[in-house]
């Protein structure tokens, strides 16, 4: 277990386009976050063990972006030359983790196009369920219900 006192901070700026927000809160986006995770540990594989995981479950990762940050961190580490750089630390890490996957979902926002078929049968067979005024009837009895 690891207790507060055992973590290191390293305070350093951070670009807002490696900022992600969710629920509110700042996060340091993953391609940096792996990148980093590379550069203080040094331990390829479970680097690329995380790059797998987020893979699937951050999908999309930007591999662009990862790229970035590796070369930041091999231009900090003075890997630059042909037996240790940035590229290949990229290359080994995909190998390890196995590639970039191609999610059954297809690209990001396509679960949305992939159901218009259905809503579309749903309001021709059902149009009273998205009739607007039964919607705002719902909302208004709903609100009143909370406020309750």
């Amino acid at each position: 277990m690891f207790s507060d006192g055992d973590v290191k901070v390293i305070p350093c700026e951070v670009d807002r386009a490696d900022v992600r927000w969710v629920g509110g809160y700042p996060y340091l986006c993953p391609e940096a976050t792996l990148a980093w995770a590379y550069d203080a540990t040094g331990d390829l594989d479970n680097v690329a063990v995380a790059l797998r995981d987020a893979m699937w479950r951050l999908y999309p990762l930007r591999s662009e972006l990862l790229t970035y940050h590796l070369r930041v961190v091999a231009e900090k580490n003075g890997w630059m030359d042909d037996r240790w750089n940035a590229d290949l630390i990229y290359e080994r890490l995909l190998l390890i983790a196995g590639d970039w996957p191609t999610p059954s979902r297809g690209r990001y926002g396509d679960g949305w196009w992939s159901n218009a078929d259905h809503v579309r049968r749903v309001r021709e067979r059902h149009p009273d369920w998205v009739d607007i005024n039964v919607l705002r009837e719902w909302d208004d009895e709903y609100r009143s219900e909370k406020d309750d």
